[in-house]
């Protein structure tokens, strides 16, 4: 990814390709219209900025902006296999491919992986789209507070819908590269810290054909009631895990306290969360959202499906309502209060 700054191009154009793959084009002062803003994401080794004038324009030695920084993500040979089409699964073991459960296939297409820029680092999480009360098909994206919570970080979020094998038991996917995208970068609705229950509520430029809208449940599950969770496990493809909601507990995530009333606790039977699932979905039913997830056991080796009872904290949905239920039942702009 290139980040762009002083864009003034007018009438001109401005890809970010590699023969191939191909970003754009840029035009304008941008995608935003300040002269700022990240391409999207090309998958290739190296890339090529391409400036096309306007015509007529005249001829100058130095293009009408600046590259200020590039995202460059690669894997060590750490991640390698000596296979050269495969790359070792990041995810642990025990995490269970989603589309096994057929109960959960519609469900599944309201889940994506999202990857943005935050203070120079190229973040990964995952998140799902919410309905609104009148189905209006507004691309409303809930994830977590402690992944996208600035404008500057919401305009670099692309979403990637299908990474995920193609059926039970598929190949899986080597790369989220092919996967179903929405255009780069959406708009910060809401947020909230740890302390104040975790959740980002951001609005996308658009979702692709097949995503499905979730719906949501104001009410907290009782104790012991069944949950699911759908995510991408450290940046993987896509799966599934299931559990029960057990006692509320007041959490140290990290140096920031998670309380109790704001959580709900997941104990799991099968499958398990790691980084990169923050900010996923949890389901009392297919379709019906409680929380968000924030926080998750992990060894001290870093993983995670050896932790047994393992359990993880998920911002209740209930609390995100309160903050932003405006937008979900869809009241005219001039009755939205902005939080």
């Amino acid at each position: 990814r290139v980040e762009f700054d002083e864009f003034s191009v007018g009438a001109g154009n401005v890809w970010v390709h590699d023969g191939t793959n191909v970003a754009g084009p840029y035009t304008g002062r941008g995608l935003f219209d300040d002269g700022h803003f990240w391409s999207a994401s090309v998958f290739s080794g190296s890339v090529i900025v391409e400036y096309e004038p306007a015509p007529a324009t005249p001829r100058e030695l130095q293009p009408p902006f600046t590259i200020r920084a590039i995202s460059h993500q690669a894997r060590t040979a750490l991640d390698a296999t000596s296979a050269a089409t495969t790359t070792k699964d990041p995810a642990d073991f025990c995490e269970l491919d989603a589309n096994c459960y057929s109960d959960w296939h519609s469900t599944m297409s309201s889940v994506a992986q999202i990857t943005f820029m935050d203070n120079g680092d190229e973040i990964l999480c995952s998140g799902s789209l919410l309905s609104t009360r009148d189905n209006s098909f507004k691309p409303y994206f809930l994830t977590a507070g402690h992944c996208v919570n600035n404008e500057a970080a919401a305009r670099t979020v692309e979403a990637y819908w299908t990474y995920q094998t193609a059926a039970c038991g598929g190949t899986p996917p080597a790369s989220r590269d092919s996967s179903a995208k929405s255009t780069l970068g959406a708009h910060l609705i809401s947020s909230a810290t740890i302390a104040d229950g975790d959740y980002s509520l951001v609005l996308l430029q658009d979702v692709p054909a097949g995503t499905t809208f979730a719906g949501w449940d104001i009410a907290d599950p009782p104790l012991l009631t069944a949950l699911t969770g759908i995510h991408h496990p450290s940046g993987s493809w896509k799966r599934i895990s299931f559990g029960a909601r057990v006692a509320d507990a007041t959490v140290d995530v990290e140096g920031d306290t998670a309380p109790g009333n704001l959580f709900l606790q997941v104990q799991w039977d099968k499958g398990r969360t790691e980084p990169g699932s923050s900010g996923s979905p949890l389901f009392s039913a297919p379709g019906v959202v409680v929380g968000s997830l924030t926080y998750g056991e992990v060894s001290s080796d870093g993983t995670v499906c050896t932790i047994d009872p393992s359990v993880s904290g998920y911002g209740r949905f209930s609390n995100t309502y309160a903050q932003v239920h405006d937008y979900l039942e869809n009241l005219p702009a001039d009755l939205v209060t902005t939080t």
